[in-house]
């Protein structure tokens, strides 16, 4: 959905998508009666909404306050990981110079993976919960460098340096067959829960 709005509001012009109040929070007991509230979600949901809205393009983002009606975690321990994981990433990932990309993905399930990237240079993968699928580089690059941003724990991987896979694909244009080939980077997070890949072009490096 928020794609689809980022297509509505560029065909307008450069205008910034805010998303304020992120609902979600964990069920609370109240006596023998399990209270929940359904409309807003649960804590997890909160959470993945937030990396979402941050992985596609939005200006801000924010944890609606929590109260007696669970609709939101606020600033709980929760939340400052998330806001704490957020930091370690941008201290390495450019993000006001890329743009959502889903379309750089290959071989996932629905709502396995998403994607930001600055194409050439870096590109994030945001994993909700583990999981795999493949990067499009479009860029001709024999090495990439690949992180693990462990998002629960904030903290990174070591790096390590992976090399980027070329395939020959068949292309079929109107009554017309021609070749073209496809770089990829096979990724499969090292456990399940939340994590970032970030891929930065080896050259870029040097």
């Amino acid at each position: 959905m928020l794609m689809s709005f980022r297509e509505i509001i560029n065909s307008k012009g450069n205008v910034p998508i805010n998303n304020e109040k992120i609902y979600g929070s964990n069920s609370e007991h109240s006596g023998p009666v399990l209270t929940f509230n359904k409309y807003a979600g649960t804590k997890d949901e909160a959470i993945q909404r937030f990396w979402r809205d941050i992985i596609g393009g939005c200006a801000s983002a924010r944890f609606h306050r929590p109260d007696n009606m669970y609709w939101g975690i606020g600033l709980s321990k929760d939340a400052r990981i998330q806001l704490k994981s957020m930091s370690k990433l941008i201290e390495k990932f450019d993000i006001y110079q890329c743009d959502p990309n889903n379309n750089l993905l290959n071989n996932q399930k629905e709502n396995e993976a998403y994607c930001i990237a600055n194409i050439g240079q870096q590109y994030a993968v945001y994993f909700p919960n583990g999981g795999s699928t493949d990067l499009i580089t479009w860029i001709y690059s024999e090495e990439v460098q690949l992180e693990w941003l462990n998002i629960s724990e904030s903290n990174w991987l070591k790096p390590e340096i992976v090399k980027v896979e070329w395939d020959k694909r068949e292309i079929f244009w109107e009554s017309d067959m021609s070749f073209t080939v496809q770089g990829r980077v096979p990724l499969q997070t090292p456990n399940l829960g939340s994590w970032i890949a970030l891929i930065t072009h080896y050259s870029s490096n040097k």
